[in-house]
């Protein structure tokens, strides 16, 4: 089988998994609903268009995507080795690239697809019960902002996760590790950007000068370096012989 073919076989095995822990837990399969009624229905219609359509969505749903990769995404090889799958995913003839991609691909689509259609449930909502508002339709540069965000931020998340599930004995541990390591990652812009407007730096009046869309795309360009940078990251630390299996 070719390589797509692998990495196709390592999604369809993560989705089985993941729609098997969704249904088996009464909890899952409620928060689930909570959250897609929230941040769909509930938040757009008691607030109004500055949920959907403004740049607070920005920031919303693409961080409403990450947090639902947080939880497969940490368990992807730690839980495999809790569970003691891991040997024979190993075992297998599948390439080591393959498992790897297969296993984030599988956390990105079923992430962003799932808020990709909550935050088109805001949309809707918000058309219908504030029609009456200008502002109900979100500008160009709002649109851009959510539809690269909710993939580019989860897709930062994952790659991070990935690379600490990998040496994580558990996944309570790959969990704490990955929870320190976002705190760290949150706190860097914004310790640079305090640096940045000390030194009285260029390139702050330069990034003031730029229009929303342009904010926006090179907000995008960062998050696909930094998520490129953990993903190659990922492919160098995996290695089906080094790997502990315990």
């Amino acid at each position: 089988m070719s390589f797509a073919g692998d990495v196709r076989t390592v999604i369809w095995k993560e989705w089985r998994e993941l729609a098997d822990h969704v249904a088996g837990s009464r909890v899952g399969i409620i928060g689930m609903v909570v959250l897609g009624l929230y941040f769909g229905v509930i938040a757009p219609y008691a607030n109004g268009p500055r949920i959907v359509a403004s740049a607070l969505a920005i920031f919303q749903y693409p961080l409403l995507a990450a947090m639902l990769s947080v939880q497969p995404i940490v368990d992807s090889f730690a839980g495999e080795r809790e569970r003691h799958t891991l040997e024979t995913l190993l075992a297998s003839r599948l390439a080591d690239r393959a498992i790897l991609l297969g296993k984030l691909l599988a956390v990105l689509v079923a992430t962003t697809g799932a808020t990709y259609i909550v935050y088109a449930l805001a949309l809707l909502t918000t058309r219908l019960a504030h029609a009456d508002q200008p502002s109900a339709t979100p500008p160009e540069w709002v649109l851009l902002g959510v539809g690269l965000g909710v993939l580019l931020v989860p897709a930062v998340f994952a790659a991070l996760g990935v690379f600490i599930s990998l040496r994580a004995a558990t996944v309570r541990q790959a969990a704490q590790t990955f929870g320190l390591a976002i705190v760290g990652l949150a706190l860097l812009p914004v310790i640079l950007g305090q640096l940045a407007l000390q030194l009285g730096s260029p390139l702050v009046l330069r990034v003031s000068r730029l229009t929303p869309v342009q904010l926006v795309l090179l907000g995008a360009a960062a998050l696909a370096l930094l998520a490129a940078t953990f993903l190659a990251a990922a492919f160098r630390r995996f290695r089906r012989g080094r790997l502990n299996l315990d």
